[in-house]
């Protein structure tokens, strides 16, 4: 099993991340983030805007007032703390971070730079 994290961390992060728990409340959390990603500006740019949040939802056919207020909710900004300080306690410092969970324990790959480090977390927990 394969588990991504990312840590809120910049001024694009916190937006981004309230918007995609509010995306899962339509169930549409692994394609709004694709999209997202897709339309990647640059990092700490201020690039994530409403705008392109809008974009996003609305190109998946999602309910943009839903999402607005949802991503504007005190639970969504709870859940990103939730989130940031689960990730502290695990000493989960870079982004991204995979865990490789399998039948010999777990491996972590932090900030990977090519394919054969997954390759290597695979192998070690066959």
């Amino acid at each position: 099993m394969l588990h991504a994290t990312d840590l809120v961390a910049g001024a694009d992060s916190r937006p981004g991340a309230r918007a995609l728990f509010a995306a899962g409340e339509q169930s549409h959390a692994a394609e709004f983030e694709h999209v997202l990603f897709a339309n990647h500006g640059e990092e700490r740019s201020g690039w994530l805007n409403d705008t392109i949040l809008t974009d996003a939802a609305k190109s998946l056919g999602m309910n943009v007032a839903a999402l607005d207020a949802a991503r504007a909710s005190t639970a969504s900004d709870a859940l990103v703390d939730e989130v940031n300080a689960t990730m502290r306690a695990k000493n989960y410092t870079t982004t991204p971070t995979f865990i490789i969970t399998g039948p010999a324990g777990q491996y972590r790959v932090a900030n990977p730079m090519n394919l054969s480090e997954f390759v290597t977390a695979i192998d070690g927990v066959k």
